[in-house]
């Protein structure tokens, strides 16, 4: 028997959107969250890749993070409910690992999935206590049938998954601080040669590759932005040793700080 994927990790819903009208296409786009949708009444088309998909009656649809899309939705009876999702603990938070949406038609689950969408959205319009841990709940019965049900593989994360995932979200926002590898491991609660096995078990770059790319591409803005000295762009990007941070800057865009300033206003 598979051990529940929320044992780890809480994934909440930061939106939830409930319509009974018709909707038109309202421009391909995308989103910093996974959306699920459930056509409960009438009917709808998804757009992707420049193609449209039927949607029909007790379908979900599961679109990853940052996909672009769109959805109409149609009919006399019309009624959709859209939940747009974080926390998920995936990594870069793509709940689908090789595609970027999936359509679920729901089936026998019809009944309970709808009831849970519509108390997600109760739930958004109230203030009564324990909403927060009474949505969680809803959505993660939400996500327990998706997984059932999908045709395609989910990436909904074990424990491991979800420490990669915290470590990466900790780098993407932290990577300019010092010690960022140090205070990662004291937040996690891990210690570096943990860190840099998981990332290679992962199949990523290192904890270190992934830091210096991120301060790389800081400093390149930078650079081409800003009259700041070497130094203080260093020091911005996290680097007290200016020296070390230039070699880091040429092993990674083959030019010194300076050659690249240079070649970045020469070109505008």
């Amino acid at each position: 028997m598979s051990s529940s994927p929320f044992a780890r990790f809480r994934p909440r819903p930061v939106d939830v959107e409930f319509g009974n009208e018709p909707r038109d296409w309202t421009g391909a786009h995308t989103h910093d969250h996974t959306e699920l949708c459930l056509i409960a009444e009438g009917s709808g088309k998804l757009l992707s890749d420049n193609d449209t998909f039927p949607l029909k009656r007790g379908d979900m649809a599961l679109i990853n993070r940052n996909a672009k899309h769109d959805i109409c939705f149609y009919g006399a009876d019309v009624l959709f409910y859209s939940v747009a999702v974080a926390d998920l603990g995936a990594p870069e938070e793509d709940i689908l690992k090789n595609r970027r949406f999936c359509i679920i038609p729901s089936s026998d689950a019809y009944g309970i999935l709808r009831a849970c969408f519509s108390g997600l959205a109760e739930e958004k319009k109230t203030v009564a206590n324990y909403g927060a841990d009474i949505s969680e709940r809803l959505l993660q019965v939400i996500l327990l049938y998706a997984m059932r049900m999908a045709d395609t593989e989910m990436n909904l994360p074990s424990g491991r998954n979800r420490v990669y995932a915290q470590a990466k979200e900790y780098i993407n926002i932290r990577y300019s601080e010092p010690d960022v590898i140090k205070r990662l491991c004291e937040s996690l609660d891990i210690n570096s040669g943990y860190l840099a096995h998981l990332f290679r078990q992962m199949g990523g770059p290192s904890p270190v590759v992934c830091i210096a790319r991120k301060r790389v591409e800081l400093a390149r803005k930078l650079l081409a932005s800003t009259d700041a000295g070497v130094s203080e762009i260093a020091a911005r990007c996290g680097y007290h040793d200016t020296p070390y941070f230039c070699r880091v800057f040429k092993k990674y865009t083959s030019f010194t700080p300076l050659q690249f300033r240079y070649n970045s206003r020469s070109k505008s």
